[in-house]
C-alpha cells in the first residue's frame, strides 16, 4: 500500500467549523448543490435476471440471461449543526434545514409548462470521490439519478435548537434510481472503465 505524505484532512478547521469533503456532492436542479461535511453512508446495488429453461434429458436447466435490474444507490446524509449562521453557512441550523428541503423537493413534480400541467421531478447528479464518479476526463460528472424515496427522523435524544426546533444532528435516508440516456446505456466495459 502506498504511503501517504502529509496529514489526513481534519473534520473541522481551527475555529471548529466543519470542513467540506472534496469532490463529494449531490446536485438537485432547481434547489441546490448539497456539499458534504460529514461522510455519507453509500450503498450501491444492482442485480441481473436469469431464466432457467428446462431441457428434456438434461441434468440441469439451461440458464439464459434475461435483463438487468435498476441500479439503486442509497445515501444516508448526516447533518450536524455547529453554528447559528445563515442558510448559506455550512453547519448552521438553517443550512441543514435548506438541505432537507432540497432533498424533499426532488420527490415532487416541478411546475407546469405550456405543453403540460406538470413536469416530472428533476434528474439529479451525485458524485463522491473515485467510488461514485464520472470519467477521469470529467470527474465532476457523477451519476444521474432520480429520487425513489427519502425519510428523516428527528430523534428526541438529540438536543434541539430552542429558536428553530431543528435538532443539532439528524440523518436523511435517501434511495435513488440511476438513470441513463438511451445512447449511454451501461455495459460491462463502461462499468469496468468509468464506473457508470
Amino acid at each position: 500500500m502506498p504511503r501517504r505524505t502529509g496529514s489526513y484532512p481534519k473534520a473541522t478547521d481551527q475555529q471548529g467549523q466543519l470542513v467540506e469533503i472534496k469532490d463529494c456532492a449531490l446536485i438537485i436542479p432547481g434547489a441546490k448543490a448539497i456539499r458534504f461535511y460529514s461522510m455519507p453512508i453509500i450503498q450501491d446495488s444492482k442485480g441481473a435476471k436469469w431464466n432457467d429453461e428446462p431441457i428434456m434429458g438434461r441434468a440441469t436447466p439451461l440458464t439464459t440471461y434475461s435483463h438487468s435490474d435498476i441500479r439503486m444507490i442509497t445515501i444516508d446524509i448526516p447533518l450536524i449543526a455547529t453554528n447559528n449562521g445563515s442558510e448559506k453557512e455550512p453547519g448552521s441550523f438553517l443550512y441543514n434545514k435548506a438541505t432537507l428541503r432540497a432533498v424533499e423537493s426532488a420527490a415532487y413534480p416541478r411546475g407546469a409548462t405550456n405543453q403540460s400541467p406538470y413536469t416530472p421531478p428533476p434528474v439529479c447528479r451525485f458524485r463522491c470521490g473515485q467510488m461514485i464518479t464520472g470519467s477521469q476526463n470529467n470527474p465532476i460528472e457523477g451519476l444521474c439519478m432520480v429520487l425513489d424515496n427519502y425519510s428523516v427522523k428527528f430523534d428526541t435524544n438529540v438536543p434541539f435548537d430552542p429558536d428553530t426546533l431543528i435538532p443539532y444532528k439528524f440523518n436523511i435516508s435517501t434511495k435513488w434510481r440511476v438513470v441513463y440516456r438511451s445512447d449511454h446505456l451501461p455495459n460491462q466495459d463502461r462499468i469496468w472503465q468509468i464506473g457508470k
